[in-house]
């Protein structure tokens, strides 16, 4: 079965949110749609647990916060922690949307590399195969010069 090209493409309609091209997904492109697809089930790997890098994480946290407040967090200190969390909860969508964004915007840059390599290949080919005519019309040329019938 030969795949299909959505006709929005040849019209010129790009994704509502990134402006990136659009497949057969609605008003987003797959990138786009992707940031709201479930995820497989994890695989065990030979790194580091994640659990022990986020507890010295916070453990180091805690020694700046120290260093910094002169105490240690605790409950009822005269501030809302609830409106502290939420805060920093913000801070963090910002920075999470931030870094998918740049991931983006780099895979994208990735993909105009490689077709300008691919570009560059195909241009190189041609050249290779211009060449080849031209040396084969030269050594013609040569030969009809010289009078040979070969």
């Amino acid at each position: 079965m030969m795949p299909t090209i959505d006709p929005r493409l040849s019209r010129g309609m790009r994704c509502s949110r990134c402006g990136g091209a659009l497949g057969n997904s609605g008003p987003l492109c797959q990138t786009c749609l992707a940031i709201n697809s479930p995820q497989p089930n994890p695989v065990e790997s030979k790194e580091r647990p994640t659990w022990e890098v986020v507890i010295a994480d916070m453990q180091q946290r805690d020694r700046i916060g120290r260093s910094k407040y002169g105490t240690a967090l605790q409950p009822c200190n005269g501030r809302n922690s609830l409106l502290d969390a939420y805060q920093e909860l913000l801070d963090l969508v910002v920075y999470l949307r931030n870094e998918i964004e740049e991931r983006i915007v780099e895979r994208e840059r990735c993909v105009r590399i490689a077709k300008r390599f691919r570009e560059q290949e195909l241009s190189e080919a041609n050249q290779a195969y211009i060449d080849g005519w031209r040396h084969a019309a030269e050594h013609i040329e040569m030969h009809i010069k010289n009078g040979s019938k070969e």
